[in-house]
């Protein structure tokens, strides 16, 4: 009878720890995935992600977005040291917090140029989310530093503010290192404008031959 007992405490403690995950990820909302907990800390993360640019094409605007690298906290916990290491190893999955009202409005993502039909735009009524997902990156710390990701979106999502549902044109974003997502970190860019573009080149006159 005791060992029967046993058995169901050790049973119940388990779907305690799934439960907790579950309402962890609930409560933070993005990035809407069930992770280890843990390992939603931005210093578990090797990648950063940054606005490269911002181009109109016609109606819509295509939102360049450039993977840089981070380096190891020496403060990470056992969890987000294995996470940081798995990432480095992996990077499969890149998330944008985005707004339930851009559902519809993504028309194109480019991974360094090339078309990928590897993303999904997902809602979450529940909690009045959304997310743009990027997956089967395929690649790990010494190919994903440098990538590009663009998005074009049409309206009414043609700002980065509305695209990324932030007021002040930040943006969240989450990466992972599987289709099983143990790993995400969730970081902030809160410095969101573009690099300036390079000055035009000089252009010399050569002087008039003499007449």
């Amino acid at each position: 009878m005791k060992a029967q007992i046993l058995v169901a405490l050790a049973i119940a403690s388990a779907f305690a720890g799934v439960s907790a995950r579950n309402l962890l990820a609930t409560e933070l909302s993005f990035p809407f995935w069930t992770c280890e907990k843990g390992s939603y800390l931005p210093d578990v993360s090797p990648y950063t992600l940054s606005l490269y640019s911002i181009i109109p094409v016609g109606t819509n605007t295509k939102f360049c977005f450039q993977i840089g690298s981070a380096a190891k906290a020496s403060d990470l916990t056992d969890i987000g040291s294995e996470c940081y290491d798995k990432l480095q190893a992996s990077l499969y999955k890149m998330s944008i917090e985005s707004s339930p009202a851009c559902s519809g409005a993504i028309k194109a993502v480019t991974v360094n140029g090339a078309p990928t039909f590897n993303w999904q735009f997902h809602t979450y009524a529940s909690v009045g989310g959304a997310e743009i997902r990027i997956t089967k990156l395929n690649k790990d710390s010494n190919t994903a530093p440098g990538s590009i990701i663009c998005i074009t979106a049409t309206a009414p999502c043609k700002d980065l503010g509305s695209l990324a549902k932030t007021s002040d044109a930040s943006f969240y974003y989450s990466f992972s290192e599987s289709s099983a997502h143990r790993c995400c970190p969730v970081n902030v860019n809160a410095s969101s404008s573009p690099p300036p573009l390079p000055p035009p080149p000089i252009t010399t006159l050569s002087p008039s031959p003499p007449p």
